[in-house]
């Protein structure tokens, strides 16, 4: 009866010790922790970079060059055309001229010339200022009298050919009615005013109190709802805002006189 008492008492005791000792599958019954779960932005870029330097750098024979999306990059300047070996560039947010023109109701813009300057327009593919004129000795009917050329070269505006928004213009009559003569409007494609050196006139780009600019937002200033009316229909201050000026540098080429063709064959050219 002792040694049966005896054997349960070490059985007992080999059960209650082995109860203790952890089993090798223990760990894998125990839940993994989600790494990373609760990491801020701030951790894994840090964990990242850690990482990156622990990680033998690839050498590479070529460097990759980065690439511009001309249409998105509004510091960009543009390459556009070659025209008598000049390059034309446009203005940064470019894309946003015309829409923001058409808007306001401006669809072109005018350049009153004597007709007898046509062949010469032709000839030379496009327009140049009068300064351009007579450096290459271009001969040609002027518009402007001498006092308004000595004014564009005070205020060095004299490289630029100048267009209206509107269709008429207050010198036009003196030429027609006091020097007789005869003039022809030319229209202009909007495009020009994306031009990179194209500037904008709030006024007469010679008056004393003229503001001038070649931005967007310079342009938005303008008053371009008085070429909604008839220009004998405003008054003082609105006739001035009438004058307001696109001065486009140089030379505008043909390609931008929308009506050429049709002024062409109306002067048998």
């Amino acid at each position: 009866m002792e040694w049966i008492i005896f054997f349960i008492v070490i059985i007992f005791f080999s059960i209650f010790d082995n109860s203790k000792k952890p089993t090798k599958y223990k760990k894998n019954l125990e839940p993994k922790k989600e790494e990373n779960k609760n990491d801020s932005i701030e951790q894994v870029i840090q964990k990242l970079e850690k990482q990156k330097d622990t990680l033998k750098p690839q050498q590479t024979k070529t460097e990759d060059k980065p690439t511009v999306n001309i249409f998105e990059n509004k510091n960009q300047i543009v390459q556009k055309q070659i025209y008598n070996e000049e390059k034309v560039f446009y203005k940064s947010l470019y894309k946003n001229i015309i829409p923001y023109l058409n808007f306001k109701g401006i669809h072109k813009f005018y350049h009153f010339t004597d007709v007898k300057n046509l062949k010469s327009i032709i000839q030379h593919g496009g327009l140049y200022s009068w300064y351009g004129l007579e450096a290459r000795q271009i001969n040609s009917s002027l518009s402007s009298n001498q006092l308004s050329r000595e004014l564009d070269t005070r205020y060095n505006l004299q490289d630029y050919i100048r267009l209206s928004f509107g269709s008429y213009h207050p010198m036009s009559s003196r030429l027609i009615h006091q020097e007789g003569k005869k003039l022809v409007w030319l229209e202009i494609s909007l495009e020009v005013a994306c031009f990179e050196e194209t500037l904008f006139s709030d006024i007469n780009a010679t008056d004393n109190n003229v503001k001038i600019g070649n931005s967007l937002d310079f342009l938005k200033t303008i008053d371009l709802d008085v070429f909604k009316y008839q220009y004998r229909d405003l008054d003082y201050n609105a006739k001035k805002k009438y004058q307001a000026e696109i001065l486009v540098k140089k030379f505008l080429p043909i390609k931008y006189i929308t009506n050429i063709d049709t002024l062409r064959k109306e002067q048998n050219l």
